[in-house]
């Protein structure tokens, strides 16, 4: 990883590219629930010198230093020497503040994480084995008893020569069975899992489908920059 950050180098040239096809893509950007779509697009126009991750790393670290000076020349009327100020504010301007939060993380594989770890968790608790009869009868009479013998002694005092009241003799409520209750949950965690699961196919062919026209795009412009410096070459 670190490899391939050390090959991540943006000179000014590129910046200033990058800012001016961000300016041509800003609306989108603040509208678009996915935007690795057109991330690709200004990858390709860059002709892919930088992946569409890098497009969007990049966007947000200026967008977050943008935000940074900005609050600095409020608070202290100073001018900021960042040469990128009136370029990233002729693009975001006063609703920096809420464009920032906009940008969403466009790492395919933090969203498969997320999703893996919700339907393991769903998993593990449809796996959980149901409690036995005894330990449930148990429980429900320990619940049971806590409450009656707290309102017992506080409605009624006990006589101080009379015996303790014996638990066991105490009137109880019968236990609810848990069979139905679980059964409950399993299938609503069944349900959720399978929606998961649509879910997960529906993001996985739509990212194909990106992906795949991304490709042809930026196929098509090496086509167009070979051809070019082809003519030139023959011309020279």
């Amino acid at each position: 990883m670190s490899d391939r950050k050390k090959r991540v180098v943006w000179t000014h040239r590129d910046d200033q590219l990058l800012l001016k096809l961000w300016a041509e893509r800003a609306t989108d950007l603040g509208r678009a629930k996915r935007k690795r779509y057109i991330y690709s697009k200004i990858s390709a126009k860059m002709c892919g010198k930088f992946s569409a991750k890098d497009i969007h790393v990049k966007i947000r670290n200026l967008t977050q230093t943008y935000r940074h000076e900005r609050k600095k020349f409020v608070a202290s009327g100073d001018k900021t020497k960042w040469r990128l100020y009136n370029e990233v504010h002729q693009i975001l301007g006063q609703n920096a503040d809420n464009t920032a939060e906009e940008y969403e993380s466009i790492s395919q594989d933090s969203k498969f994480d997320k999703s893996y770890n919700a339907l393991a968790e769903a998993v593990a608790v449809m796996s959980t084995p149901a409690p036995s009869s005894s330990s449930s009868s148990a429980s429900s009479k320990a619940e049971l008893l806590t409450p009656l013998l707290t309102r017992s002694a506080l409605s009624s005092p006990v006589p101080p020569h009379s015996p303790s009241p014996d638990p066991l003799q105490l009137p109880r409520r019968k236990p609810a069975t848990t069979t139905n209750s679980v059964e409950t949950e399993m299938i609503k965690l069944m349900h959720k899992q399978t929606e998961m699961l649509q879910s997960l196919i529906e993001d996985n062919k739509e990212l194909t489908n990106e992906i795949v026209t991304a490709l042809r795009e930026q196929n098509e412009t090496s086509n167009e920059f070979l051809a070019l410096m082809k003519s030139l070459i023959e011309k020279i």
